[in-house]
């Protein structure tokens, strides 16, 4: 014998009664989230614009006990906010993370990638509007000017200045490094500036040429050395500068430079 369940009337109900306890809790939640929301605008909007719905100032209640509009202007009146950044931030970030990874201190020396001028590849340099060729590192980078060229080494700080000067007629190499001298004694601290060796050059060409090495520390306290070759040929002065920051490269650019010298030819 079967038993009809509609023909109970409390199994009939239950579902239905169910169904209505869940309607009712969805819509508690939704009014009270939107209890929520009205309540954060109304107190919000006298922040973000004047128009002040509660009509009870509470920007300037809230004002008296927390200047929050001297902290936007100035966040280092918030107590603790100079420790925080001289400490906190220290603590995950360091200058060494925004260097490129060639400057890294994980890198290798960029000296130590070639302790022999002779295995560093080089390539021939020559410009129609140029007045003579020579052989130049062929990975650095080039910057051209009307009468001179500059190589840069994107491995370090290391660069190679040639050009072109007038100069009075009998005029000799000498007096033209000297110049250079005065100049970069002048641009140099006080008691830093040594000349290392200065004496005659010989060039392929024939020409007069002097060549000095020095070494200095500038006014902003880096250090530096160079090699300047000038090369006298009537009122012409071709320059040959060289110069870095490693004490430890001084040897390996005066090899370096002598290739490149040898390769010289007025054009």
């Amino acid at each position: 014998m079967s038993i009809d369940s509609s023909a109970n009337p409390e199994t009939a109900s239950q579902p239905k009664k169910k169904n209505c306890f869940l309607w009712g809790c969805l819509i508690v939640v939704i009014l009270v989230v939107v209890g929520f929301c009205c309540l954060g605008s109304l107190i919000i909007l006298p922040f973000v614009t004047d128009f002040d719905p509660l009509g009870v100032d509470l920007r300037d209640r809230i004002e008296e006990y927390i200047p929050w509009q001297e902290f936007l202007d100035d966040p280092s009146l918030i107590p603790g906010f100079e420790d925080f950044l001289e400490e906190g931030i220290d603590t995950y970030l360091d200058e060494d993370s925004f260097l490129p990874d060639e400057f890294s201190p994980e890198s290798p020396d960029p000296s130590d990638t070639h302790r022999d001028a002779s295995s560093i590849p080089m390539a021939n340099y020559f410009a129609h509007n140029f007045p003579v060729s020579f052989l130049y590192p062929s990975g650095w980078d080039i910057e051209t000017e009307d009468y001179a060229v500059t190589f840069y080494d994107p491995n370090s700080y290391t660069y190679l200045y040639v050009g072109e000067d007038l100069v009075d007629e009998g005029t000799t190499p000498a007096i033209v490094a000297d110049g250079v001298l005065e100049s970069l004694m002048e641009e140099s601290q006080e008691g830093t500036f040594r000349l290392i060796s200065s004496e005659t050059w010989q060039v392929p060409t024939g020409e007069d040429a002097h060549l000095n090495l020095m070494e200095w520390t500038d006014l902003d306290g880096y250090y530096s050395w160079a090699y300047d070759l000038e090369i006298v040929a009537g009122e012409s002065n071709v320059f040959f500068f060289i110069s870095g920051e490693e004490p430890g490269d001084i040897d390996l650019y005066s090899d370096l430079l002598r290739i490149i010298v040898d390769s010289y030819r007025r054009e």
